[in-house]
């Protein structure tokens, strides 16, 4: 069963030449709901994936080693968050009330889970700083400041993207 752009079913049947061109798009949109998703969900599993293997074996116990991977991790926050937006946008597109909710819902948990994270490594960043030597001190304090600019941006898009959701179930509600 295909989708059309305004998220009702349509048969694969149904573009016949007796429809408009406006319809016919519309058919043909709606065949690109479930590509889009798996799209939106790729962008989120490999840069995880990718995080998590750069570091293995985990050590969450280690104050270098989460250190360590929350840094790293930045520089694959914005394929995360675009595969999150990306998901919620395609929900909100094709009407998919339940997939909107569960998007909503990944996009805030993960800005939560950002937020802590953030919080954790500029912690770290404040204990590691004593053992940081004077000429490396301005690559350190530049590496933590380009980390934290991406978790902050990145917590702000998710949140932001989270209540864009919120906000077109309720408009969605009111049809």
């Amino acid at each position: 069963m295909l989708f059309s752009s305004r998220g009702a079913k349509v048969s694969p049947h149904a573009a016949s030449k007796t429809l408009d061109i406006a319809a016919q798009r519309e058919l043909a949109v709606g065949r690109f709901a479930f590509p889009v998703y798996l799209t939106a969900i790729l962008f989120i599993i490999t840069p995880t994936i990718d995080a998590f293997t750069n570091v293995w074996p985990p050590q969450m116990g280690s104050d270098t080693w989460r250190f360590g991977f929350v840094g790293a991790a930045a520089n694959y926050l914005v394929s995360v968050v675009f595969g999150a937006t990306l998901f919620c946008w395609t929900a909100a597109y094709y009407v998919q009330r339940n997939l909107l909710r569960i998007g909503m819902v990944f996009s805030l948990l993960l800005g939560m889970m950002l937020l802590a994270f953030l919080g954790d490594f500029l912690l770290g960043a404040l204990s590691f700083k004593q053992l940081i030597e004077a000429p490396n001190m301005p690559a350190f304090k530049m590496s933590v400041g380009k980390a934290s600019l991406k978790y902050t941006t990145a917590i702000g898009v998710l949140f932001f993207t989270a209540v864009s959701a919120y906000k077109a179930q309720q408009t969605y509600r009111a049809r």
